[in-house]
């Protein structure tokens, strides 16, 4: 019999959504979802075969319409097994789930279900998911059958969770992440988790607050879709608390989906990005460190050794084209020797010229601060247009690795302390600075940038002609 038709003749048998919520009608506003993967394998589902006549087997939702709606204080207990058909919002309401509690998730005639804790209505209080497995009983959610489908478990606007030992089994069917934690999360997001055959994306953290350190999200294994996904999506601010203890990629995580996507792009206040998670972290557009008002402190990004940033296009830019303090930033890159920072490109084939490059704003950064020491600078050097003036003489392309483009008082400049810099397949020179007479870089470089694949020169000359 049809697997559809199974599950709805069970809810007309009397474990329908009237036990746990009602029916909302059709959703509008769920993540966009196409389905799974095609080349996403079907997982060995662990639970039941959902029995209408049987009161230990509680469903929620239905097969044909829905979402439903959870509106009141419940809590599903280990004695039950809880289907969810159809996806379930929880609005101003918390849903606790004791030790050992089978979730087991189909989407019935609709798409892969979610499970979404929504801001409050009018007058009620925030949404909130309690887990509370253990390590011996854990909460399991899974897939109903060995060929369901489900989405996520969304934390949206003004919603919290306090989430121990729970194993989520397949899911991410949308690719926007099994797990996901909204930018306004009002406390560090504290769980333990582990994650097994995701479909692409495991986990979506743009919480300002971030991962707390006595997390530990556990992803075990994904499934690699045809469109490769990172392990997990992160503001800034989120990236900068995962480590090695609180975020663990296991063996079954495929090389493709072996990377952060960095969901935002400016750093208006100090933050670290650590080295030793070996996972890049992928940059869209321009990485822009200024801060954002002149009352604020001077950010500062720091990049510990074995950080890898890879660029889409754009470039790392460290303050501001003002040249003013007001619009300051500082860039803290201490690789070493053995594990140095990288900053190239993300496209699968780099070549020369794939982004811009390490763009430094004299009279924008304090030099007491920013110092790049152990860094390769690989595929940059893109033509932006355009040109400069160069010692007074006819413009020319400032295209290079690390470009210092002058702008500010009618002075000489001093340049960031750079150690140890190669720099590697640049479309144009390893590093340029605008220059006049009156106005010229103070800073010698000489032994401090080698290169390789320099279309260009490597070092531009202090002295005008």
């Amino acid at each position: 019999m049809n697997r559809y038709l199974c599950l709805l003749l069970a809810l007309a048998a009397g474990c329908g959504s009237d036990a746990m919520g009602t029916d909302a009608g059709p959703r509008t506003d769920a993540p966009a979802t196409d389905g799974p993967a095609p080349d996403a394998p079907m997982l060995e589902s662990d639970c039941p075969t959902l029995d209408g006549s049987n009161p230990r087997h509680i469903t929620i939702g239905r097969a044909s319409s829905g979402p439903a709606v959870l509106e009141a204080d419940t809590t599903w207990t280990s004695e039950n097994v809880y289907f969810v058909i159809g996806s379930l919002d929880v609005q101003g309401a918390t849903l606790t789930i004791e030790a050992g509690t089978q979730v087991c998730l189909d989407g019935g005639m609709l798409g892969p279900p979610s499970l979404d804790f929504r801001a409050p209505t009018v007058g009620g209080g925030p949404s909130r998911l309690v887990v509370s497995g253990t390590a011996d009983e854990p909460v399991v959610f899974a897939p109903a059958t060995s060929d369901s489908r489900w989405n996520q478990i969304n934390l949206n606007t003004e919603s919290s969770a306090s989430i121990a030992n729970l194993v989520l089994v397949g899911g991410g069917s949308g690719g926007t992440g099994v797990l996901r934690v909204p930018a306004d999360f009002a406390e560090p997001f504290d769980a333990t988790v582990t994650i097994r055959g995701t479909s692409g994306m495991a986990m979506s953290i743009r919480s300002d607050r971030g991962l707390a350190a006595s997390s530990r999200i556990t992803v075990e294994s994904l499934v690699a879709t045809a469109v490769p996904s990172p392990v997990i999506e992160a503001s800034l601010l989120s990236a900068a608390t995962l480590s090695p203890t609180n975020f663990v990629v296991g063996a079954g995580v495929p090389d493709p989906l072996r990377w952060i996507r960095v969901s935002d792009n400016e750093v208006d206040t100090s933050l670290t990005l650590r080295g030793d998670l070996d996972l890049p972290y992928r940059i869209t557009g321009d990485l822009s460190i200024a801060r954002g008002s002149s009352t604020d402190p001077i950010p500062t990004l720091t990049l510990m050794a074995g950080v890898e940033l890879l660029f889409e296009s754009g470039r790392l830019r460290v303050g501001s084209s003002s040249g003013l303090e007001s619009d300051g930033g500082n860039l803290v890159a201490e690789g070493t020797a053995a594990n140095p920072v990288r900053l190239a490109s993300r496209t699968a084939s780099p070549a020369a010229g794939d982004w811009v490059g390490v763009e430094i704003f004299p009279f924008s950064f304090e030099p007491s601060v920013t110092v790049l020491r152990h860094v390769v600078i690989a595929d940059a050097g893109q033509d932006l247009g355009g040109g400069v003036l160069y010692c007074g003489l006819a413009a020319t392309p400032l295209q290079a690795a690390i470009r210092l483009p002058y702008s500010g008082a009618i002075a000489t400049f001093e340049g960031p302390r750079l150690e140890n810099i190669v720099i590697e397949d640049s479309a144009g020179d390893g590093l340029a600075f605008t220059c006049l007479p009156t106005r010229c870089l103070s800073t010698d470089y000489s032994g401090a940038v080698t290169g390789t694949g320099i279309a260009g020169v490597l070092l531009r000359p202090r002295g005008c002609p």
